[in-house]
């Protein structure tokens, strides 16, 4: 699945496009001016949306990250039981969805960052 793919199958994400595209809908300008002022303000509501959705990002993947360790841990001295297992496998998967926010959240900055020195030098 590709990143864009893993965002919109996320709670709530078509439906803050959708009430942000509507709450902008009747921009002031023309044209591309008033395109414009849609799309930052879609991406206003976006941002709070990720902010909600995915919080700490950094203490979500060591918080998982430990308890997977403590079942590797378990694994070696005592074996696992089958809850054990599928918990550990709940928790893999947890932490690619968690890492992949995180990888599209990095990618995001590096654009806005990028965007932000080229008009701050023109």
């Amino acid at each position: 699945m590709s990143d864009y793919g893993l965002v919109a199958s996320s709670g709530g994400f078509l439906e803050v496009v959708d009430e942000g595209l509507g709450r902008l809908a009747y921009s002031r300008g023309e044209g591309l001016c008033s395109q414009r002022k849609k799309i930052k303000g879609l991406k206003r509501c976006l941002r709070l949306w990720s902010k909600e959705q995915c919080g700490d990002i950094k203490s979500q993947c060591q918080l998982i990250g430990r308890r997977m360790d403590d079942l590797d841990i378990k694994e070696e001295v005592e074996g696992l039981e089958e809850q054990e297992l599928i918990l550990r496998r709940e928790l893999q998967d947890e932490f690619w969805r968690v890492t992949s926010y995180h990888s599209v959240l990095v990618a995001n900055e590096v654009v806005d960052d990028a965007k932000r020195r080229k008009k701050k030098n023109a």
